[in-house]
């Protein structure tokens, strides 16, 4: 029985987490091309930022892959259980 009460939970905490990766992606395909049209900003801070939008979204996708992982887990177990 308790894996059934951390499931919901867990699944609450994926959509939240797509909801926050989507919020990066598209706030990096906003920001990314107006950096690169600023005239005073250059090539190594530019780079430098979208690193670590990379980073922050891969993270952000490990992050859920990780929880899908484990529900699945939880889901398996629960299964064998029964």
């Amino acid at each position: 029985m308790e894996n059934n009460s951390l499931i919901p939970s867990i699944e609450k905490e994926i959509a939240a987490c797509k909801k926050i990766l989507a919020g990066l992606t598209a706030e990096k395909e906003n920001i990314m091309p107006q950096l690169e049209k600023a005239r005073y900003i250059n090539a190594d801070v530019i780079h430098l930022i979208e690193r670590q939008y990379d980073d922050k979204i891969e993270n952000k996708k490990m992050d859920i892959e990780d929880m899908e992982t484990y529900v699945q887990g939880l889901l398996k177990k629960q299964a064998q259980n029964a």
